[in-house]
Order: structure tokens, then sequence, then C-alpha cells
């Protein structure tokens, strides 16, 4: 469950003293003494994005098409990396680089930038469907944009006055609060009214 994530994280910032969670990563928090309190957060996460993508995209694209499909395939894949992030810790310091740090930082950016194509090919999947009626593509695509100027504050120096750990958290919160919200409403609703998410109107009775 994606709340269950914030809850860890919550807990573990209350018990490592002396860490802001503005400018400490939740990464930075799983190496503290109580890192496996974060650690399990992530995991869970982790757990549940491999669930749901295996689910959208073998289960549910069998009715509903091959961008459902593809969309499945990457939440899949994002849910591995925060297996990985999980697994291999990040570098204490910029000064002692690791090879566990590296598979880390690496599958970091990879899922920064696989969760808005996942919501673009969500947007081009959803756009003419019988969901978008109660804006669920737009509010995609909006999870999505957000994603994007994420990274785009990351790489524009004007913006390096944001504390990472407060703009890491702040994605978070936007991304899985998509998928509590958005995620399990179209599970919900192709699995109650057995309509199909890839299907055009036309051929909807």
């Amino acid at each position: 469950m994606p709340p269950l994530f914030f809850c860890y994280d919550l807990l573990s910032i209350l018990l490592n003293h002396g860490y802001s969670p503005l400018l400490h990563t939740v990464s930075a928090f799983a190496i503290k003494p109580y890192g496996w309190v974060e650690r399990l957060g992530i995991f869970t996460v982790g757990l549940t994005l491999i669930g749901v993508g295996i689910v959208w995209s073998s289960w549910l694209s069998r009715r509903i098409g091959a961008l459902f499909r593809m969309a499945g395939a990457l939440l899949l894949l994002v849910g591995l990396g925060f297996l990985l992030i999980g697994t291999f810790n990040t570098d204490a310091t910029s000064f002692a680089r690791s090879w566990h740090g590296f598979i880390h930082y690496f599958t970091f950016v990879s899922v920064v930038i696989l969760f808005p194509c996942f919501c673009l090919i969500m947007v081009l999947s959803l756009r003419r469907r019988i969901f978008n009626r109660n804006g669920i593509a737009l509010y995609t695509g909006i999870t999505g944009l957000i994603g994007l100027l994420f990274i785009a504050s990351q790489l524009i120096s004007f913006f390096k006055f944001i504390p990472f750990g407060l703009a890491e958290r702040a994605l978070a919160t936007v991304d899985l609060f998509w998928l509590t919200v958005a995620g399990s409403h179209i599970t919900r609703m192709a699995r109650e009214m057995g309509q199909l998410l890839g299907e055009p109107w036309s051929k909807q009775k």
C-alpha cells in the first residue's frame, strides 16, 4: 500500500534525530541507524507496483490493448527499480563512490524518467475511453508533467536552491497519490463495469 510508505518515512525521520527530511533524501535515511524502517517502505511500494504492473500488463491487457500492456510493463519496471533502490545502498558521501552506490543512483534516475513515460502512455490509452469522463487521463497527464518538471529542476541551476530531500518527497507524494487514487480506480472500474479500457467508443455496446 503506497500510503504506508509515508508512515515508514515519518517513523524513520522521528527515529533518526539530527537529520533533516528537507535536506536528506529517502535513500539517505535508509543508511541511518533505523534505515530498515525506511527500507521497508521502499520495498512495500516496489512490491505494490510490481503487483499492479503484472495485473495491468497481463490480465487486463488481454482485453484492453497494446498501449495499456506497455504501461503495465513500465509500471512493473518502476516497481523492480524500487526493489533495487532498497537493496543497494546509496553512497554516504559524494567523495566515496562504490558499485552499489552506482546501481542505486542509476536505478533512481531510471525510475524518475520511467514514471512520466508511463503517464504519457496511460494518457494515450485513456484519452478516448470511458474512463476519461471523470478526468483520469487529464490527472495522469498532470502527474507525468510534474515528473518532467522535477527532472528539469535538477538540470537547471536556478532551481538548485530547492532542498533535494523536499523535492524528492514531493515527487513521491504526487506519484504515489496517483497510484492510490487513479490506479485503483482504473483497476476497480475495469473489473466492476466490464469495460475494455482500450476499446473505442464505436465498438462499445
